[in-house]
């Protein structure tokens, strides 16, 4: 009977198998050799690019800037501060592409000009006129100029610049919301100018709407900028844009051409006003510095305190007042309470005048006092002596007095003398009145 056959056995002799100890030929050899070294050079390579490719999803963010990591296309993290990348000092890792892909969002600071929006509409046939010229033609083209209307249905024309950056401040607590809307939203910067672009020229009518013609003139207060900025803020935060208003600022509103004249004639009155003001306030001040020097401001409002507080009936305030005022006149200083300010000028001269004649009529007087009471106790002891002495001593002032002339008669009865007077005393009194009178 025959043997079944069996595919998964041997039907052929051992004879047949090649030898595989069987040593190869050289040029195989060589082939063989050339394959082992070809691919480990592949392997190095291929370690080496998945090296390389693990170390690209190395990420530094610069200052200025904020990344945000996206997974096939979604934004990476669960909450803001985890989606968004700020700049620090050690780099960041990410899956490099096609896994994940690192978006760059620039937070520098970017104006926005106005130029045109409100301005004269330059056409390319004025190209080469400048704004005096095209004011000076005494017209407003609706069709071609733009200008602002006011509240007292006046027209201005006015140059605007908004400042903005994407995200805001970096250390504010909603930057990294600001920024994942910002590239939801946005994400462009030419986009985004425009944006700004358009809802600062609505915010800019509006605002113009609420002032008259004279106001603007005024220029902007504080409170107007603030008000126009949280106007285009929140203008910008209904769009969830990201974008983070910094500054707004406006140039001098400038009137139609027909209107320039009376408004520059306006405008050097009120400089030439403000001129004689600064003038006037600068004569003031170096007046009231020569009466009280750098006290006059406090010692002027202690005087007028007391004035309120008198009038009013307040007598214990007035009287602590009264006394600060003679404390302060008296030591020609303020006090510690106003920074011991010196009282100087006019004031102090007055003051110093007044001491110097108390004293001297001071003395004057102890001295007359003196001399009384010497002559006095001569006097008890000796009227009849104190007498003589003080006749001969008016005699003798009397006769050596200048223009007195003395004359002795003998001890005659019925003598009649008629004489002139000296020429030589007089010549003398004379040359001694024209010296008096020259000097």
């Amino acid at each position: 009977m025959a043997k079944p056959f069996n595919p998964f056995e041997h039907h052929h002799d051992h004879s047949d198998d090649i030898a595989l100890n069987e040593k190869l030929d050289p040029a195989q050899e060589s082939l063989a050799d050339a394959l082992r070294v070809s691919f480990l050079i592949l392997k190095v390579v291929m370690l080496a690019f998945l090296v390389f490719y693990i170390f690209s999803g190395l990420k530094i963010v610069k200052e200025q800037e904020a990344l945000v990591q996206l997974r096939f296309g979604n934004i990476v993290g669960r909450s803001s501060d985890q989606r968004v990348m700020r700049p620090r000092d050690k780099p960041y890792w990410t899956w490099p592409p096609p896994i994940e892909d690192v978006k760059t969002i620039a937070t520098t600071v970017r104006s926005v000009n106005l130029d045109q929006a409100f301005w004269y509409r330059k056409l390319e046939r004025d190209a080469a006129r400048k704004t005096e010229e095209l004011a000076r033609l005494g017209y407003l083209n609706p069709e071609e100029d733009s200008y602002l209307l006011t509240a007292d249905a006046n027209v201005l024309h006015m140059r605007w610049t908004v400042s903005y950056r994407a995200g805001g401040e970096p250390q504010k607590q909603n930057f990294a919301s600001n920024i994942v809307d910002y590239l939801r939203n946005v994400g462009d910067r030419p986009l985004a100018d425009q944006l700004v672009h358009m809802v600062t020229e609505r915010e800019i009518v509006n605002f113009a709407a609420q002032k008259t013609a004279d106001q603007l003139f005024h220029g902007l207060s504080t409170a107007d900028t603030a008000r126009m900025e949280a106007g285009i803020q929140r203008s910008l935060d209904e769009l969830d844009s990201g974008l983070v208003v910094m500054s707004v600022s406006a140039t001098r509103p400038d009137p139609p051409g027909n209107l320039r004249g009376a408004f520059s004639a306006v405008s050097s009155a009120e400089n030439e006003r403000i001129s004689i003001e600064q003038l006037a306030r600068k004569e003031a001040n170096m007046l009231l510095n020569d009466v009280a020097g750098s006290a006059h401001g406090l010692l002027w409002q202690l005087i007028q305190s007391y004035q309120v507080a008198y009038e009013s009936g307040e007598q214990q305030k007035a009287d602590h007042l009264s006394r600060q005022l003679d404390h302060a006149f008296e030591k020609l200083n303020m006090g510690e309470e106003f920074g011991n300010v010196k009282i100087r000028g006019e004031v102090a001269r007055i003051i110093n005048d007044a001491r110097s004649y108390r004293t001297r009529i001071r003395n004057e007087t102890s001295a007359e006092v003196a001399r009384f009471q010497s002559l006095l106790e001569v006097y008890n002891r000796s009227p009849g002596i104190l007498v003589s002495q003080l006749w001969e001593q008016a005699m003798g002032q009397i006769t050596r007095s200048a223009g007195v002339e003395t004359l002795y008669t003998p001890n005659m009865a019925n003598l009649v003398i008629g004489v002139n007077r000296d020429p030589e005393f007089r010549r003398k009194r004379e040359i001694e009145d024209t010296k008096g009178r020259v000097n």
